[in-house]
């Protein structure tokens, strides 16, 4: 946090000393280039016009007052009648995501009124998120509903919006409590998404022992599967043949896996696999007649 503040109070004085020494004739042009992918130069961009005019220590006070204030004290606490306010241009448009407060102002051909991301803004919609679906009831920041995959990639969101758009605060609510720290459904959040990334790393370790199969569908022919050394993007030293590998039997979810029937890890697995009907087990390449033939 100290490093931050020493970096905002330069590119601050610096700033200033830029304005002050070009006798302003340049803020426009500064006001240009500045990139809004930044917070403090989006503030500064934001608020350029009224420093014309000012002496150097008050241009920097005022800057340091404006600018600093919402860049390094931005941990704010919103109610939710409060974000509500921010759903247009004059306000700000901010929204929540899993409890955290962004300003997507730059953003605003995506949230602005009339934009098709505009309902997201003024609330926490993390559902909606998920599901795609942006009926009212779908903007809720319950989430209990979704899978460990599903909450990965709402975490993934949320990496989205703190490298591209500028963190407020926290909402109160759901996630946080009024003194700003987490609740317990934070808490069943957090080890949800440890679940959810260990489920992920166990995946990517099946994917490595079983790469997927090469896939090609034609009209006239059908869909053919085959392995190679390379399928899946997976490189070895073995070709292997194409099998079913249930990953869920219970919700009969299955994809087509490249297996060495001769390696301990198949042989340990071997409950998890089916063989495709009308290919033997020496065939490298599959035609199947439908989805599971």
């Amino acid at each position: 946090m100290f490093s931050k503040n020493i970096h905002v109070l330069f590119i601050i004085f610096t700033v200033s000393l830029f304005c002050w020494k070009s006798g302003y004739n340049s803020v426009e042009s500064l006001k240009e280039a500045i990139t809004f992918k930044t917070p403090v130069f989006y503030y500064i961009s934001k608020s350029v016009d009224s420093f014309k005019g000012l002496a150097p220590f008050d241009l920097f006070f005022k800057m340091l007052w404006q600018i600093g204030g919402s860049v390094l004290w931005s941990d704010r606490l919103f109610t939710k009648e409060e974000l509500k306010q921010y759903t247009n241009l004059d306000k700000g448009l901010y929204l929540a995501i899993l409890g955290r407060v962004y300003d997507v102002s730059t953003g605003a051909r995506h949230y602005e009124p009339g934009a098709n991301y505009h309902g997201f803004t003024g609330q926490d919609g993390s559902l909606a998120f998920i599901t795609g679906n942006f009926d009212s009831d779908e903007f809720t920041d319950d989430v209990s509903s979704l899978l460990p995959n599903q909450l990965q990639s709402l975490q993934d969101w949320v990496q989205f919006y703190d490298k591209t758009y500028i963190y407020k605060g926290k909402l109160i609510g759901r996630f946080y409590g009024p003194d700003g720290n987490p609740t317990m459904e934070f808490h069943k959040l957090q080890e949800k998404l440890s679940e959810a990334q260990n489920i992920k790393m166990d995946l990517e370790k099946q994917k490595e022992m079983f790469p997927p199969c090469n896939v090609e569908w034609k009209a006239d022919t059908g869909t053919t599967v085959w392995c190679s050394q390379n399928s899946g993007g997976i490189q070895r030293d073995w070709e292997g043949i194409p099998q079913l590998l249930f990953e869920d039997k219970s919700a009969h979810r299955f994809r087509c896996a490249c297996v060495n029937i001769n390696s301990r890890d198949y042989l340990e697995n071997e409950k998890s696999f089916e063989k495709y009907k009308h290919c033997s087990d020496d065939l490298k390449v599959c035609k199947l007649e439908n989805t599971r033939s």
